[in-house]
């Protein structure tokens, strides 16, 4: 056998070990890809788990009560609260929904997300968690 043979056959092992590498590259991206969706969609269900704790705490249950029955009654500082806890309510659905819709065990869970939203907005003083950024936008002269 010659110099000009083994080179060869030096260049074709090479290049099979190229090729496995790149394989074996291809294999760890997809299940680097898949942990990094289970892990984003279970940082979401915390996050959406710790929005719905703050409606069990009986302080903030009692203000969102009077704010969705009737929100005059709340206190300027009472109805910014109100206000953040539902904006975190509708950011998260967002990243929930943007970050996982394309996961099928996700689709139960943004529809709960959804009825939850709708429920709030729809109920009779729900409007008032949309509307009221802009009503104090307005009260505060700001163009």
């Amino acid at each position: 056998m010659n110099w000009d043979a083994l080179g060869a056959i030096g260049d074709f092992v090479g290049s099979i070990v190229v090729l496995v590498t790149l394989v074996y590259i291809a294999i760890q991206a997809r299940e680097v890809r898949a942990i990094a969706a289970a892990e984003s969609s279970r940082d979401l269900l915390l996050h959406f788990s710790g929005s719905l704790e703050d409606f069990k705490k009986e302080d903030i249950a009692h203000i969102i009560r009077i704010g969705l029955n009737d929100w005059s009654r709340l206190s300027r500082n009472d109805q910014l609260r109100v206000h953040i806890i539902f904006l975190n309510h509708v950011v998260v659905y967002q990243s929930f929904v943007f970050g996982q819709q394309d996961l099928p065990e996700t689709k139960a869970q943004i529809r709960t997300f959804e009825d939850n939203l709708l429920g709030l907005i729809t109920y009779p003083g729900g409007g008032n968690l949309v509307e009221y950024p802009m009503r104090t936008i307005r009260s505060s002269g700001a163009r």
